[in-house]
């Protein structure tokens, strides 16, 4: 019984992607490849940003607001930093 149990726990169901046109790639989430997914597949609206008709993208804001604070945030933290063909100017 327990070698049967082992076995059965060895063997990967594989998923397959069924609600998106693109079977050759590998599946993500809810039956569909990674593109699919993040532009049809997520439901859930963003609740913490004035775009409330959106997408929620990451810690209840959509994608626009979330990568702003992010940049926001990284500028901040390394300093203004501007690439000027091979020169670093800090």
């Amino acid at each position: 019984m327990h070698a049967k149990l082992t076995k059965q726990r060895l063997k990967k169901k594989e998923k397959l992607i069924t609600q998106c046109p693109h079977t050759n790639l590998t599946f993500y989430a809810k039956g569909m490849c990674k593109n699919c997914y993040h532009q049809r597949g997520r439901e859930k609206l963003a609740e913490k940003c004035q775009h409330t008709d959106r997408a929620n993208y990451a810690h209840g804001v959509c994608k626009n607001c979330y990568l702003s604070a992010y940049h926001r945030q990284r500028r901040a933290k390394h300093g203004k930093k501007l690439h000027d063909k091979n020169k670093l100017l800090i």
